[in-house]
């Protein structure tokens, strides 16, 4: 999805779903989206440049360091002999996540959503 009409992209993301065999409910749900954007009209996004204060409760004591082997060898970084050195600053990612898990009642599918910030 790129950047755009946030206020529906839940309700388009869910609507396409039906596209193979949509049925009057879905239509009506459709017009109920047009009319929204009629009465809304467009609004700027403004994004917050600030990292923000993230306080995760996670005692990483836990985890063993050999935890993930099963899944991963051990190996380093495959970086090229004649890597330039980094110019400028350094990019910080953030990354927000959220599903919910088998909503869909008939074919218990989930939705999910990812917001990737780069500063």
């Amino acid at each position: 999805c790129e950047l755009g009409r946030l206020d529906i992209l839940l309700e388009v993301s869910l609507l396409s779903a039906f596209n193979a065999a949509p049925r009057q409910g879905h239509l009506d749900q459709a017009y109920n989206i047009f009319a929204h954007l009629k009465v809304h009209t467009p609004q700027c996004i403004l994004f917050d440049p600030s990292t923000p204060e993230i306080s995760v409760d996670i005692d990483f004591k836990e985890f063993k360091n050999d935890a993930w082997k099963d899944f991963y060898e051990v190996v380093g970084k495959a970086l090229p002999s004649d890597l330039p050195s980094p110019r400028g600053a350094s990019v910080k990612m953030l990354c927000f996540v959220d599903a919910s898990h088998a909503s869909n009642c008939v074919t218990m599918r989930s939705h999910t959503g990812i917001l990737i910030k780069l500063n």
